[in-house]
């Protein structure tokens, strides 16, 4: 997933952000920064983490738990073909 949003290429500058960002978020929270960056663009990820950082414990932790239930979701479905609603279930809505 950091693949796809780029973030194996990041410029010098912005894998310094990165680190700084990360360094910043981990002494706030007293846990990783966690982000779903699977169709996000590396400026995305970079905006998101920044503005993550003004959030308070509360609100990061419940944040977090989002995005991690976010990433389980798309790699359950990257195992798993999701079926198509049947004829009944569809017939009773």
């Amino acid at each position: 997933d950091q693949f796809s949003a780029g973030l194996h290429m990041l410029a010098s500058d912005e894998d310094s952000q990165l680190q700084e960002i990360n360094t910043a978020y981990r002494a706030k929270f007293s846990f990783p920064l966690i982000i779903c960056v699977r169709h996000k663009s590396k400026d995305e990820v970079l905006e998101i983490a920044a503005a993550r950082l003004h959030n308070s414990p509360t609100q990061e932790r419940a944040t977090a738990l989002v995005e991690v239930t976010k990433i389980a979701n798309q790699r359950l479905e990257d195992l798993v073909e999701v079926p198509s609603a049947t004829s009944s279930e569809t017939a009773s809505v």
